[in-house]
């Protein structure tokens, strides 16, 4: 790659690559291969993004409620037994 030309990249982007990369070596370490090998079918890869989103989703909740001084408890009850249909 010829970086002579490449602008320098703002600080949140770069935090943002340097983390991709991290998280890059990590898995490729606890998982013994990178992307590249993973030959998962469509469909796994499909359920492993949502789980991935889903997690995002709970996340960003929590940051929300930090950040608005939400601290109440509202609460679903839901049988986790039952199955979905």
């Amino acid at each position: 790659m010829n970086t002579s030309k490449m602008k320098k990249a703002d600080s949140i982007l770069s935090q943002v690559l340097i983390d991709h990369i991290k998280r890059h070596e990590a898995g490729q370490k606890k998982y013994g291969g990178s992307m590249d090998d993973n030959h998962k079918s469509l469909a796994a890869w499909i359920k492993d993004a949502k789980e991935e989103l889903m997690d995002a989703v709970v996340y960003l909740t929590k940051v929300e409620k930090l950040l608005t001084g939400d601290n109440t408890s509202d609460k679903l009850y839901y049988d986790s037994e039952k199955k979905q249909k």
